[in-house]
């Protein structure tokens, strides 16, 4: 079908779905194509049934839809009153009315089946999304696990105005410094993005840092982008951190150790902190370990090239994901075994493998 040429009451017919992220904004686009869909479909339904009317019982219709449309104005003179084109433009729009409503009537004489068939309208939305989504979501529930079970959580990542308030202030204004911030694996992630890859070229500590793993390692590491919002950046810092943590604590008192002043600002001296707190390391983990066995697998599937894929295809790997989680909440030991087996810890079942950069 030509696109630009053709009506947009037939493409509207045709529509059946719409493909976007998870934006509040294209979740409420998705809304509207489906509405504006079902307004035409009863539109075009109610224009065929005028059309098999007899000319008398049609014309019956039509004369008292306009005799509404002029009451409405106020009466005939104020119908006359409005110029052609205002005039045109409620004609039409009474018009659609009346045959919206016949319309109606005759889609709810239809069997079930065939009133699924006309309106059907699938809303996919980006997997990639769904998976930030979970992380997202997942993390709130994680941070308030510590409070509900009454275990003392991770130590809160003040910035400096919180910190200064939480050392000189009274028990109220301490209470509120430590409110108003936040601590945690994801928290650690974007302090640590902010020193070792900040989105600002000018800022952080990205040519030190590459320089001291090229010193140590023999190659440089850039750290997972936590500074911008990317996907999966938080997991894939998590792994990091904790698979090399002990690198990174090094790191920080070599740094330090290399500075003027002999002293890591308040950001630095929080990431160190935190690295060696128990409460945000065991968040690190809970991070990485769904990152390898769920958030990976899943995006390698989803992933594929458009030719292999199609989104109305997913369901079962949505399913799978649903159906592992609540194996790993009823025994935690599939992922936590050392006798595990990669075919019941990972969501698909298969080894993965990070390509080759080329």
């Amino acid at each position: 079908m030509d696109v630009i040429h053709a009506d947009p009451r037939t493409i509207f017919l045709k529509l059946e779905g719409s493909m976007t992220d998870h934006a509040a904004d294209q979740k409420q686009l998705a809304r509207l194509l489906q509405q504006r869909k079902k307004e035409v479909m009863m539109e075009t339904l109610g224009e065929k049934a005028l059309g098999n009317m007899s000319t008398e019982d049609r014309c019956h219709l039509l004369q008292n839809a306009m005799q509404n449309a002029i009451g409405a104005e106020g009466g005939f003179e104020a119908w006359i009153s409005l110029s052609k084109e205002q005039q045109g433009v409620k004609i039409r729009a009474t018009y659609r009315v009346l045959c919206q409503q016949l319309g109606q009537e005759d889609f709810d004489q239809l069997p079930s089946t065939e009133q699924v068939e006309l309106l059907r309208f699938i809303s996919a939305g980006c997997g990639m999304h769904k998976d930030l989504n979970v992380v997202k979501w997942a993390n709130l529930a994680m941070i308030m696990y510590w409070d509900c079970n009454g275990i003392d959580g991770p130590i809160k990542l003040m910035n400096k105005d919180n910190k200064a308030a939480a050392e000189i202030g009274n028990h109220a204004v301490k209470q509120r410094a430590a409110d108003v911030s936040s601590g945690g694996g994801a928290k650690l992630g974007d302090l640590a993005g902010d020193i070792l890859r900040n989105k600002n070229a000018k800022k952080g500590h990205q040519d030190s840092f590459k320089n001291w793993c090229t010193k140590t390692f023999g190659y440089p590491v850039t750290f997972a982008d936590t500074s911008n919002t990317r996907f999966q950046s938080h997991c894939d810092a998590a792994c990091d951190l904790i698979t090399f943590l002990p690198s990174y604590i090094d790191y920080l008192h070599d740094f330090k150790d290399n500075k003027q002043n002999r002293t890591l600002n308040n950001m630095e001296n929080y990431f160190l902190l935190g690295l060696q707190d128990i409460p945000t390391i065991t968040e690190l983990c809970v991070l990485a370990l769904y990152g390898q066995v769920v958030s990976v697998p899943y995006t390698r599937v989803i992933r594929r090239p458009i030719l292999e894929v199609n989104a109305l295809d997913m369901g079962d790997i949505h399913r799978k994901v649903g159906e592992f989680l609540a194996k790993v909440v009823a025994d935690p030991e599939i992922l936590l075994s050392p006798e595990l087996d990669f075919t019941a810890s990972t969501v698909d079942g298969q080894v993965w493998e990070r390509p080759e950069v080329i």
